[in-house]
């Protein structure tokens, strides 16, 4: 069986064919618009898998991501944060500063993400990456009190306090995912 990845594989030959394909769809009938409904991330390998940090590092270990976070709140030195900021706060800024996290970076911008699948100048020999998604359709499959707080929003994307109103901290969003 062939692996789905694979099947949406796209080779880009110019610069004029990424930037139709990256754009491709996105024409908005409906508000007479073009509004792309893709997040993108760039890689400057095509073999790279798309995992989190955490993953590469700490593999299935989930439990771990508590203590790091844990130690990262209780020996960050960043003036400019509340201590007392949820765990989703917590998580963006720790991602940040190179704590493996769980997250993984997109943009809204093809452009971002084709500086990051060839910014690596050692790595022009080899091809990169551009994954692209349609968050719109993504999200049909959250669970519901997530899905609920999009459509309270009138929102595509979450912003951390969306994160915050929704399920209080990781764990919440754990328990929530193991139910499903």
């Amino acid at each position: 069986m062939a692996n789905p990845i694979e099947q949406n594989d796209v080779l880009i030959k110019s610069w004029a064919d990424l930037c139709e394909r990256v754009y491709e769809g996105s024409w908005q009938q409906d508000i007479l618009r073009f509004r792309s409904n893709y997040a993108f991330r760039g890689l400057s390998n095509k073999n790279y898998r798309l995992v989190t940090s955490f993953a590469r590092s700490c593999g299935k270990l989930t439990r771990l991501e508590y203590h790091l976070l844990r130690n990262f709140r209780k020996y960050a030195r960043l003036d400019y944060v509340d201590m007392s900021d949820s765990h989703w706060r917590w998580l963006t800024l720790a991602a940040h500063h190179g704590l493996p996290t769980r997250l993984l970076d997109w943009t809204y911008s093809p452009f971002v993400a084709m500086h990051f699948a060839t910014c690596e100048t050692n790595k022009y020999d080899v091809d990169g990456v551009i994954w692209k998604v349609d968050f719109v359709e993504a999200n049909r499959l959250l669970p519901e009190p997530l899905i609920d707080q999009l459509t309270a929003a009138n929102a595509n994307a979450f912003t951390v306090g969306m994160l915050e109103g929704a399920l209080p901290d990781v764990r919440s969003f754990d328990k929530l995912s193991s139910e499903v």
